[in-house]
């Protein structure tokens, strides 16, 4: 069964070899390419490819915005091929539902794996954005998983602090110079963000985010 592929890339000279290469390698899709942003959204709202393949860099906001509003709506399987070492940005393109993430520095036959696993419904992974992402799993883990830490503010996290290490309110006072009912009032706060109601609950949510 044909399959119709979508290849947006600013350098139209790598659209092209992409394009030679994927019709060389799989016989059953038929290529279409475009180097300008507008063109792009206007092949994509056509909701008649069944995988495009993008190349973005994950420099800027843009880049999100755009596979936001590409995916949104869209039947079809999408890869993200760059030249980006960020793993971060890749992590990021699958949690925002990218069926694909690929180093350029892949060779072809990963390349054309990538392609044909993505059609078949699998997901891609190119082999060493999954050795980064495996090395770095603490930072993705606290980037894309925030601990409910992250939702206190300067002060309530060094009231928390002093807290979870047995510091007596009056002594917090004295530290930070607070009026007692100020630091009733933050510790009030602290617990709610963190949906917690007691000191040991509290603890372990600053063990796991230390980890």
């Amino acid at each position: 069964m044909n399959k119709k592929i979508l290849i947006f890339d600013e350098i139209p000279i790598v659209s092209i070899a992409l394009k030679v290469l994927i019709n060389n390698k799989i016989p059953y899709a038929s290529v279409v390419i475009c180097s300008n942003i507008s063109d792009f959204f206007k092949l994509n709202k056509r909701n008649d490819f069944d995988l495009i393949i993008i190349d973005f860099h994950g420099e800027n906001k843009n880049d999100y915005l755009i596979i936001k509003k590409a995916t949104k709506n869209s039947t079809a399987k999408f890869l993200i091929y760059s030249f980006t070492e960020d793993i971060f940005f890749m992590h990021k393109c699958l949690k925002m539902g990218v069926n694909g993430v690929l180093s350029r520095n892949c060779n072809e036959s990963e390349f054309i794996k990538s392609i044909n696993g993505i059609l078949k419904g699998y997901s891609y992974v190119s082999s060493d954005v999954k050795v980064k992402m495996k090395n770095n799993r603490k930072e993705i883990r606290n980037l894309f998983f925030p601990s409910k830490i992250d939702m206190l503010s300067e002060r309530e996290l060094e009231v928390a602090s002093l807290f979870v290490k047995g510091v007596s309110t009056s002594e917090i006072c004295n530290q930070l110079n607070l009026a007692m009912t100020t630091v009733s009032t933050y510790k009030r706060r602290i617990y709610l963000k963190t949906e917690t109601d007691n000191v040991i609950d509290l603890a372990s949510l600053f063990k796991a985010k230390i980890i």
